[in-house]
């Protein structure tokens, strides 16, 4: 099966490898506690890599990941504080043992290898629609936007600026939708970013999820993932007065709209409260 850690989509194979190589630098500790800040941001990044790019593609292609969304979970909890060292160990090897289950599967080696061409990461029809007929139902004009988004991947273009300011647009007006800036402003402990007079993106969503008694780890994974679609969209613009040529830009920025879009589908996912079996 070919790399699919290429424009944010993992396979399983890159996402063990990432636990197997964890596990062991965790079995080299001597201490009885793990206290490393290095080793825990190592497991954070594993579990934030999972959700984020794996797991999206796993339910796309009907794999189920409710055991592992647990065990991802579970680690996840695992750096809040100081959790022993076999705690860590007994959790990463039950990653890895579920991660090659899904990696040995039929369905997983039969699905999963026709999801990646040429490098860029296919439409997924399904999904697409579910959140293009909720949008319909509560904010038409962030439906409107998205279906050009898929026209644009569908059909092509020279330039993705225009396709990438769309993805942004839902976002805002999603989140503009189900957080006002003045209701964000009046919940109870809220203060403003540096140089912001509004709330972010982050904000707007950490105030949703919590307004639905979301736990702090359940709000992480989409709170950054509405980070890098922001962040995504202005690299993408920098980027475009920096290179020359004309058809490697059209190439590279495609693969950054989708990868911008992967993250969006994750946010939409949780705000939207779209459920995919």
């Amino acid at each position: 099966m070919p790399d699919e850690r290429q424009n944010g989509v993992d396979s399983v194979a890159s996402v063990l490898n990432d636990a197997k190589g964890l596990l062991v630098s965790i079995r080299k500790i001597k201490v009885l506690q793990v206290s490393s800040a290095a080793l825990k941001n190592r497991t954070k990044d594993l579990v934030k890599d999972y959700f984020l790019n794996l797991q999206p593609h796993l339910v796309t292609i009907a794999i189920s990941t409710t055991e592992l969304d647990v065990m991802m979970q579970a680690a996840m909890k695992m750096t809040n504080g100081r959790k022993t060292r076999s705690v860590y160990i007994k959790t990463l090897t039950d990653i890895c043992r579920r991660l090659e289950l899904i990696e040995a599967s039929p369905e997983y080696i039969r699905r999963g290898s026709a999801t990646v061409i040429a490098g860029t990461t296919t439409t997924r029809p399904e999904q697409d629609q579910l959140i293009v007929a909720t949008l319909e139902r509560l904010v038409p004009a962030a439906a409107a936007s998205y279906k050009q988004v898929l026209d644009d991947l569908s059909r092509g273009r020279f330039s993705y600026r225009g396709t990438a300011g769309e993805l942004r647009e839902i976002l805002r007006e999603v989140l503009d939708n189900l957080a006002p800036d003045q209701d964000v402003m009046n919940a109870v402990g809220f203060q403003l970013e540096t140089n912001r007079t509004l709330p972010t993106m982050r904000q707007k969503v950490h105030y949703i999820l919590t307004s639905r008694s979301q736990s702090a780890t359940a709000m992480e994974v989409p709170e950054q993932a509405a980070i890098n679609v922001d962040e995504g969209i202005a690299r993408l613009v920098r980027a475009t007065y920096n290179r020359g040529s004309a058809s490697a830009h059209t190439q590279q920025s495609k693969g950054e709209v989708l990868q911008i879009k992967m993250y969006l589908d994750s946010v939409l996912g949780e705000l939207l409260e779209i459920h995919k079996g």
